[in-house]
């Protein structure tokens, strides 16, 4: 029987709100996925390798470990690349097609969800890519520094998933990763909607640089079990963006993840904490918090407010403070820090 992937795609949407804050929002329905989650980078040997994913470093196909076998058909080690200009590892990664060459990965025959992304920080060159016949992209030219994903269902008939770049000339197209998961064979019910635990309201206190993030209660109707969940914490406003993901992880991590679980993307990438978002229209002046009844050489912890340029206060009116003076009631300094 097959087993599902975790239901939905959590969504934690936040920077709306700083000061270390989150907001939640509603999740996103999403059909639910029976097989594991394949996630391979193409890349040079000995740089770092993005979280999750497998490297591959043009290695002919074989065992790498794990009971995975994957690799090329001839050798590709010469044209393995890392440039060394984008913050995102996976996308500043990438290695040439050889002419006529293959890329393999072995599979159970099935049914596959396969996302491509191609593109080089560097150069710019003209892409073909065929994913087990059905092609994603034929003769597409990209500038230096540009990328382009495409995501095709595909069906592996002879154990292993291949992709080729068809009649393309020797070196032409570049690779930067590959996802793969497996997809259900037949009907597939949407399980119910989990419940998030953590954070456990919008706009609870959370550090930017471990967010936590829970969600339990799995239940399916066709009893299929949690196998893994896909994780995501988006910006919120007009043009929300992805910043944050993790896919198809299993374990613990299934229902109870952290940064350090996933890949920072988009404007965030290369980062390993959360940015603060900029806020429009908003003065960050220096603002004074008066404490009654506190004097000098207190042990104090203080948590200041979200003050908007005017002074109001409220989740829709957050700004930050960016310093401030906290005086005892005779007007002692106690604390002056410009980098609250």
């Amino acid at each position: 029987m097959s087993r599902k992937r975790g239901g939905r795609r959590r969504h934690v949407h936040g920077l709306a709100e700083w000061e270390r804050r989150l907001r939640v929002e509603s999740l996103e329905p999403r059909l639910c996925l029976a097989g594991d989650t394949y996630l391979v980078n193409f890349q040079a040997t000995d740089v770092p390798v993005p979280t999750r994913y497998l490297p591959d470093v043009g290695q002919v196909f074989g065992d790498r470990g794990g009971g995975l076998f994957y690799g090329w058909s001839v050798d590709h080690t010469d044209v393995s690349r890392d440039r060394g200009i984008q913050a995102d590892q996976r996308l500043d990664t990438l290695i040439h097609f050889h002419q006529n060459a293959l890329w393999e990965f072995a599979l159970p025959n099935g049914l596959y969800s396969v996302t491509v992304s191609i593109g080089d920080p560097g150069f710019d060159s003209t892409y073909t890519v065929n994913v087990e016949g059905v092609n994603y992209w034929n003769g597409v030219a990209l500038t230096a520094n540009n990328f382009i994903t495409a995501t095709h269902q595909v069906t592996v008939s002879d154990g292993r998933l291949t992709l080729d770049q068809g009649a393309a000339i020797d070196k032409a197209t570049r690779i930067n990763y590959v996802q793969i998961v497996g997809l259900p064979s037949g009907p597939n019910a949407i399980p119910a909607t989990p419940t998030i635990t953590q954070p456990i309201v919008g706009g609870s206190p959370l550090n930017p640089s471990d967010v936590h993030m829970e969600a339990v209660g799995y239940s399916d109707p066709d009893g299929n079990l949690h196998k893994s969940s896909d994780w995501e914490i988006w910006t919120v406003g007009s043009n929300p963006e992805l910043v944050w993901q993790t896919l198809g992880i299993t374990g613990v991590e299934r229902v109870h993840t952290h940064l350090g679980d996933g890949v920072f993307v988009n404007s965030q990438a290369g980062r390993t904490d959360l940015a603060p978002p900029s806020f429009a229209n908003f003065d960050f002046n220096t603002y004074t918090l008066t404490l009654p009844g506190v004097t000098a050489g207190d042990h104090l912890t203080v948590a200041a407010e979200m003050i908007d340029a005017t002074g109001a206060v409220g989740p829709s009116l957050s700004g930050m403070v960016d310093s401030f003076s906290l005086l005892s009631p005779t007007n002692q300094n106690l604390i002056n820090d410009g980098g609250f």
